[in-house]
């Protein structure tokens, strides 16, 4: 199949030449609904929850993200267990492997250094898998409002420069769609 049939397929389908336009134009990449305007008003409205709620609910919350953390952690130390012993098999079983010619020992020594390199970078994670730390409550909810807060200044930076994009954006899609008239 071409590399163009997903654009063309809805053709197929009996789409109309100016609907057909518009579909290219979205799937291009042109036409983008704005991403930070939304986040910056969830962010908002997270931060408001958690000034509101009480000092109980915080301590619960604070509860519920050390044991999600926790589960993480087991998780990822998990993983990096289970990578480490197939990379071990998968080594013994290269070390082992006798190349049917000399000019085969190049890929054996390739496939070694592949796998210690592996394991050098992915097989130790174990080590860099930090236990979280336990907050409060109070503690909780005050590094998150400052999380939050940090978030909330960059998406308000990013949204004032996507609405110049959006802009330019909206120019192009009225000079598009005037084309079409």
């Amino acid at each position: 199949m071409p590399t163009g049939y997903y654009y063309t397929k809805p053709i197929h389908e009996g789409l109309e030449f100016k609907d057909f336009v518009m579909w290219c134009a979205r799937e291009t990449g042109k036409l983008v609904e704005p991403y930070y305007q939304e986040e910056v008003k969830q962010l908002k409205q997270e931060k408001e929850e958690l000034a509101a709620i009480s000092a109980e609910e915080a301590e619960e919350k604070a509860t519920a993200e050390y044991d999600k953390a926790l589960s993480s952690r087991q998780r990822k130390i998990n993983d990096s267990r289970d990578r480490k012993r197939r990379y071990d098999a998968m080594l013994a079983q290269v070390r082992a492997w006798c190349p049917p010619t000399p000019d085969h020992e190049g890929l054996k020594k390739f496939m070694i250094g592949q796998i210690t390199e592996s394991i050098k970078w992915d097989g130790q994670e174990e080590r860099w898998i930090s236990m979280p730390k336990r907050l409060d409550g109070e503690s909780w909810r005050s590094a998150r409002l400052l999380s939050i807060e940090g978030y909330y200044k960059f998406n308000r930076n990013a949204c004032r420069e996507e609405a110049e994009r959006l802009a330019e954006q909206n120019l192009w899609v009225a000079e598009l769609q005037e084309s079409l008239k």
